[in-house]
């Protein structure tokens, strides 16, 4: 965990990602970031995140399953896809 009053530095910072990409060993372009201010979007996907700004769940669901990091239902059938 990255507590940002612990290291004096917030989002958009790119030095909080930086930090988190760096302490918890994450590649970048295999982690999602979710926000809902766009500039820490951006911020992020300045950082090489696959970043996504939460504006509605359904949304948030439609974008998680575009990076196929989320089943869909299938329309009709009940089964997840």
């Amino acid at each position: 965990m990255i507590v940002s009053g612990e290291h004096g530095i917030v989002k958009p910072d790119p030095r909080i990602f930086e930090l988190a990409i760096s302490r918890c060993r994450l590649d970048p372009a295999q982690t999602a970031f979710i926000d809902d201010v766009p500039a820490n979007v951006e911020a992020g996907r300045a950082c090489g995140l696959r970043a996504i700004q939460f504006t509605s769940p359904e949304k948030l669901r439609e974008d998680l399953a575009a990076l196929r990091l989320l089943w869909q239902r299938n329309s009709g059938t009940g089964r997840e896809s």
